[in-house]
């Protein structure tokens, strides 16, 4: 396993990822400190709904900001099939897509904002960080009608 951390930590996400996660358990650590669990548990659960999709939605948009991820294996397959659907193009990778036709789906909702807003490296992980935002949210706000 210490060949393995060795040969991978040396990756910019990697270091990223555990400075990240140390500076939000540090964070956490003095906020929790610092607050009781009376003051959070006063708050009503729509501001708390709003707080937590906004953290999420930072985080997510600073961590692909900060990454600049470059589609590749599947993520790529995906990105080469929906600009070819986007620009009417056709391509080798409809093959492909003919013997695994799950592709098409995301292929064409992703070809969707190819055509709104151009081909740029991070269109995909915008879109995707809107999605777990939304999702998110959508669970946020059914918790309380679950835990309450």
């Amino acid at each position: 396993i210490g060949t393995f951390l060795y040969n991978n930590l040396h990756h910019k996400s990697y270091l990223f990822a555990f400075v990240a996660a140390a500076a939000v358990t540090v964070g956490l650590f003095f906020l929790c400190r610092r607050t009781r669990a009376d003051m959070v548990a006063s708050q009503s659960p729509k501001k708390l709904c709003i707080i937590l999709t906004a953290v999420c939605f930072l985080w997510h948009l600073v961590w692909i900001l900060a990454l600049r991820v470059t589609p590749t294996v599947d993520a790529g397959t995906f990105w080469v099939v929906a600009k070819a659907l986007a620009y009417d193009k056709y391509t080798a990778m409809f093959t492909y897509v003919a013997m695994f036709p799950h592709i098409f789906g995301y292929s064409w909702f992703l070809s969707l904002f190819i055509r709104l807003f151009g081909k740029s490296a991070l269109l995909a992980p915008f879109i995707n960080v809107l999605l777990t935002t939304g999702f998110r949210c959508a669970d946020f706000s059914a918790l309380p009608a679950l835990v309450w």
